[in-house]
């Protein structure tokens, strides 16, 4: 892995390798594939269920839920975009999907899902990384997130007919 010299003479990882990592320990037996995959192709299938569970929102629902937990307050973890589905993919604490209500597609370990991610910083397939994952990018609270959710949902109801 890349690393840069911090500022004590200890080393610290660069910021797209250290999320390139990240990902790739999705694959708890082949971590080496996943880097490989990125190397060769821009983009790889990583587990979800390992680092992370994943909520997958149509685009519109998705861009106001994330504008709401922004407005409360609440911090953001990393979120796909895939224009190629219409969707958003908002990555959570593994076991999240498991317990998951509200409105989407929660998809965890049980599920046996994989998703299709490109290297943090690039578009590959019409996917992109909104806000990027890696050691430093906290997950998403269900919580937060339901609630901020819930709101979106009822503020769409309500909005007048264009």
């Amino acid at each position: 892995m890349p690393r840069t010299a911090h500022r004590r003479g200890a080393t610290r990882m660069d910021p797209t390798a250290a999320r390139l990592w990240w990902l790739a320990r999705t694959s708890a037996s082949s971590p080496m594939l996943v880097l490989a995959d990125f190397q060769a192709t821009g983009e790889s299938l990583v587990q979800v269920g390992t680092r992370f569970d994943v909520l997958k929102l149509p685009a519109a629902l998705g861009t106001r839920t994330l504008r709401r937990l922004r407005e409360a307050g609440c911090r953001q973890g990393p979120v796909l975009q895939g224009t190629d589905t219409g969707c958003l993919y908002i990555l959570l604490a593994p076991g999240a999907a498991a317990d998951w209500t509200g409105a989407g597609t929660a998809v965890g370990r049980e599920d046996l899902v994989t998703l299709r991610v490109p290297i943090p910083g690039a578009v590959r397939g019409g996917r992109c990384w909104l806000t990027p994952p890696g050691p430093d990018t906290p997950l998403t609270d269900p919580a937060e997130l339901a609630t901020a959710l819930a709101t979106a949902q009822a503020e769409s109801h309500r909005a007048p007919p264009r």
